[in-house]
C-alpha cells in the first residue's frame, strides 16, 4: 500500500508524491494553471453555494485563452455595484480553504515512476527514478524549464524532458539526483561520468543552475536575467576529495540545496566519506554552508547587504545569543549529535535516543537553521 511521501507546493499549485512514484497535483487557487504548470485542464471541486455538491471547474491557461494575456489590459467602464459583487463572489472563492479538497493524478505521468516531485513558483518538475531523468512544464519566461536557447516559448503544459547532458561534451553520460526549485529558478544536482578509452570513468558532481539570475542567484558570478541553459554554479561544482577507505578521490557532492522564492539559494555540502565517518566524526565535521543571490533583507547573513553572484561561506560571526555552532572553523558547519529525548514544540517526548542534524532552509526573504531529526 502507498503513501504519500513528498509535498511541495508553488504560488498557486501543490504537487504530491506516493511511495510507489505516482504524482499528484491540486490547485490551491483560479490561478493554479495559469502556465500549465498543474499539468491538469479540468478538475471536479466543492461548489461555493453549496458545499455538498461538486462543480467541474476548467483550468486553461492564460496565455492559451488570449494571446495578448500579458498586455496591458483595456478599461472599460463598469457599474461600480456588478464589479464589486463580482470581486466579492471571487474573492469568497479564492479565499476558502475548501477551494479545492482533492488531490488529482497527472495525467501525462501516469506509468512514469518518478522519484522526486517539485513545484516552482509557476513551474513544475519531476525526477524519474530511472536514469534519473528530468520533466519540467509550467512558466519559461527566464528559461526556468532549462531546455535551452532554441525552445522560446514562455509557457509549456505537457512535461518535456529537460536534456542535461548538453551541458557537458559528447561521450559523457548524466543522471540527476536532485532537484530544487523557488521562485523562478532551478538547480539540478548531477553526476556526470566521463568514459575515457583505457582508463577509468571521471565521475564528478556539479550543480546546475537555470533561471532568472538578476540578483546572482545563478551562482556563477554573472547577473544574467534569464539563463535558458542550465550553467554551473561555481564553487561547488565539479569538487573532489581524498577517500581514507578507498585511498582514492571522490565526487564532493551537495548534499542538501534549498532556493528561496525570492531569488536567494543555499547549500550544504556533503563529503565523500559521510557513510563510513562516525556519528562523532561527522559531529566535528559537518558540512560547509555556502549562500548566494539576492541580498536585499540581509538573508545571506553576511552582514552586508548586496547581493552576491558566487556561493559564499557564512561566517560564524553572524550567529548571536549562544548558538551551538563551533567557531573553531571560522564558517559555519552543520553538525549532527546524538539527543536522549526529542521534543515537540509543545515540549511533549516524541522519540529517544535519536540523531539530530543542522538543517538550512532559505525562506522568503530570510534564511533558517534548525535542528531535525536525521533520516
Amino acid at each position: 500500500m502507498s503513501s504519500f511521501v513528498s509535498i511541495s507546493a508553488g504560488r498557486s499549485h501543490l504537487l504530491a508524491l506516493t511511495s510507489s512514484g505516482r504524482s499528484f497535483a491540486s490547485p490551491i487557487s483560479s490561478s493554479a494553471n495559469s502556465h500549465g504548470q498543474l499539468g491538469l485542464r479540468r478538475a471536479l471541486l466543492p461548489s461555493l453555494g453549496s458545499p455538498n455538491s461538486i462543480k467541474e471547474v476548467q483550468f486553461e491557461p492564460t496565455a492559451a485563452r488570449s494571446p495578448f494575456a500579458k498586455s496591458e489590459p483595456a478599461i472599460r467602464i463598469v457599474s461600480p455595484t456588478a464589479q464589486t459583487a463580482a470581486l466579492s463572489e471571487e474573492a469568497r472563492w479564492e479565499d476558502s480553504i475548501r477551494f479545492c479538497d482533492k488531490l488529482f493524478e497527472i495525467p501525462s505521468l501516469k506509468g512514469v515512476h518518478v522519484a522526486q516531485l517539485v513545484a516552482g513558483e509557476r513551474t513544475s518538475y519531476a525526477r524519474t527514478k530511472s536514469q534519473g531523468r528530468v520533466l519540467a512544464w509550467g512558466a519559461n519566461e527566464y528559461g526556468q524549464m532549462g531546455l535551452g536557447p532554441a525552445f522560446t516559448l514562455q509557457y509549456v503544459t505537457v512535461p518535456t524532458e529537460v536534456v542535461l547532458s548538453r551541458a557537458y561534451s559528447s561521450g559523457t553520460s548524466t543522471e540527476c539526483t536532485n532537484i530544487a526549485a523557488g521562485g523562478d529558478l532551478v538547480y539540478f544536482t548531477v553526476e556526470n561520468t566521463k568514459n575515457v578509452h583505457g582508463q577509468s570513468p571521471d565521475v564528478t558532481v556539479d550543480l546546475l543552475a537555470a533561471g532568472m539570475g538578476q540578483f546572482g542567484s545563478l551562482g556563477n558570478n554573472m547577473y544574467t536575467q534569464s539563463q535558458p541553459s542550465p550553467v554551473r554554479v561555481r564553487n561547488v561544482s565539479g569538487l573532489k576529495e581524498y577517500d581514507e577507505a578507498t585511498k582514492s578521490t571522490r565526487p564532493l557532492a551537495p548534499k542538501a540545496v534549498s532556493a528561496s522564492p525570492t531569488n536567494h539559494a543555499v547549500v550544504v555540502m556533503g563529503s565523500a566519506d559521510d557513510g563510513t565517518k562516525s556519528s562523532k566524526d561527522r559531529a566535528k565535521t559537518g558540512g560547509d554552508v555556502l549562500l548566494w543571490g539576492c541580498n536585499a533583507d540581509y538573508q545571506l547573513g553576511l552582514g552586508r547587504r548586496s547581493n552576491v553572484a558566487l556561493p559564499t561561506p557564512l561566517p560564524v560571526d553572524s550567529f548571536v545569543g549562544g548558538y551551538d555552532v563551533d567557531k573553531t572553523w571560522g564558517r559555519l558547519l552543520t553538525r549532527q549529535r546524538q539527543v536522549s529525548v526529542v521534543r515537540n514544540l509543545d515540549g511533549k517526548a516524541v522519540g529517544k535516543n535519536k540523531t539530530v542534524e543542522q538543517t538550512v532552509v532559505a525562506g522568503w526573504g530570510c534564511t533558517a537553521v534548525y535542528w531535525k531529526v536525521a533520516p
